[in-house]
């Protein structure tokens, strides 16, 4: 009988209990609120793309002023580039008619390479009628055969001096002009050192002595000459100043004014600069 009584109660208490379950779970789906935040958050998103749209145009507007300004200053830069050079070749070429030797001509032309060769891969490397190109300098092989002193002295006479060798690229290309021997531009000084025409001495660059050189042979041999021969017989030879030997003078490359062709140019061309 108290069985029966439970189970009445429960039957009785379990519709209340599922109907407020049911009408509660209705109140939170049909509440108002859930569909003003669903509207906040469409209106939201709204608002971030169009805020991102405008951060992109103040962008594409600051990126054009910007292109504009860097052109601007580029143009203002090469028009003073321009007169710059144009004022500079003007007095140079005034000048070189009347130049009164080949080192004061030499000078005046390498300032006109200086004006005009500033180009990022611009090629303004030229030698004079006569001159061999090599690696930015210009080299005179003489076949007049002299002793040290007076090649040496001729060299500067032509605002050149005699070969500094720096690097096996350059010993090289003067040994395939050398094969019977010219004087370069290293001898001993004053104390017995090894020193090239330019001050520095043997001991801070490489050299390029031929088998069992230099050997001062007979106590003479102060002066050097570079020779090739053979593959395994080249390079440097160390012998007495008073020899007469060819000679190569060395200077830096420059541009050449003059309106005629070259009879001989290692770049093959000749530079002439009209105003």
């Amino acid at each position: 009988m108290a069985l029966d009584r439970t189970y009445q109660e429960l039957q009785f208490q379990d519709p209340h209990v599922y109907s407020d379950l049911n009408n509660r779970q209705l109140k939170v789906l049909d509440e108002p609120v859930s569909q003003g935040n669903y509207q906040n958050l469409q209106f939201q998103d709204h608002q971030t793309s169009m805020n991102a749209v405008r951060s992109l145009r103040r962008s594409e507007k600051g990126l054009r002023r910007w292109r504009a300004t860097a052109i601007l200053s580029l143009t203002l830069s090469l028009v003073a580039t321009g007169l710059l050079v144009a004022s500079v070749l003007r007095n140079v070429l005034h000048k070189l008619p009347s130049c009164s030797s080949n080192k004061t001509c030499h000078s005046l032309l390498q300032q006109l390479k200086a004006a005009v060769c500033t180009s990022p891969g611009r090629i303004c490397e030229y030698c004079a009628r006569n001159w061999q190109y090599h690696n930015g300098s210009c080299y005179f092989f003489h076949f007049v055969p002299t002793d040290w002193s007076s090649s040496k002295q001729r060299c500067e006479q032509m605002g050149a001096h005699l070969p500094v060798i720096n690097d096996e690229e350059e010993e090289r290309f003067l040994e395939d002009h050398g094969a019977a021997g010219f004087w370069i531009g290293l001898s001993k000084n004053e104390v017995g050192i090894w020193t090239w025409v330019d001050g520095t001495t043997l001991a801070n660059k490489t050299s390029f002595w031929n088998k069992n050189q230099p050997d001062n042979k007979g106590g003479t041999e102060e002066c050097v000459l570079i020779f090739k021969k053979a593959v395994d017989h080249r390079g440097w030879n160390d012998d007495s100043c008073n020899k007469e030997k060819p000679g190569v003078c060395e200077q830096g490359s420059i541009i050449y004014h003059d309106e005629e062709a070259p009879a001989e140019s290692g770049m093959g061309a000749r530079a002439s600069v009209f105003l």
